[in-house]
């Protein structure tokens, strides 16, 4: 017989008491990887998970905070921003998910007795970052000619000026 692998993010119906179930869960780099940017990103400080998942209604409801660090790309020229995230998370897991409604709250249903709370994490993380980040506010980017970084660098291309905008050189105004 197959041993079951013990997996972090998935508890039992069975295993939540009254008192609820008490989650700390290490937010590993692995983990982290797969909910960064398609443009990369690192972990720079794991992050971490606690909370308590206890039963509500006809489901059960996941209460904690989520915090970390991770480096993100600069939108604009790619150099490494660093992301502190400190969120809130509250999901409800429910066997009927089209029967409940929970104002401002996520819901998931629960799958075989098993919650699993890696995808609502995951979420939470990727809500957590920023959508454009920047490693500074005036960031100048990248050159689009020659591909130096305009905030460290000058660029030294060449400006070809498409030759049917020379007609508006010779407006007066």
């Amino acid at each position: 017989m197959a041993r079951k692998e013990k997996h972090p993010f998935r508890v039992q119906t069975a295993q939540v008491g009254r008192k609820g179930f008490h989650l700390d869960i290490e937010l590993t780099e692995r983990w982290c990887q797969q909910f960064l940017p398609p443009q990369g990103g690192a972990v720079v400080e794991p992050g971490q998970f606690s909370g308590v998942l206890r039963p509500s209604g006809t489901g059960f409801v996941l209460t904690g905070s989520m915090r970390g660090v991770l480096s993100v790309p600069c939108s604009r020229c790619l150099a490494d921003v660093l992301c502190k995230y400190d969120t809130e998370v509250t999901h409800y897991f429910t066997t009927h998910p089209e029967e409940a409604e929970q104002d401002g709250v996520g819901v998931s249903s629960i799958e075989e007795e098993t919650i699993d709370c890696d995808p609502v994490l995951g979420e939470e993380l990727v809500l957590a970052l920023p959508s454009y980040a920047l490693c500074v506010e005036g960031c100048a980017g990248l050159c689009s000619g020659c591909g130096v970084n305009l905030n460290t660098e000058s660029c030294v291309c060449v400006k070809e000026v498409d030759p049917r905008w020379d007609a508006l050189k010779k407006l007066k105004l």
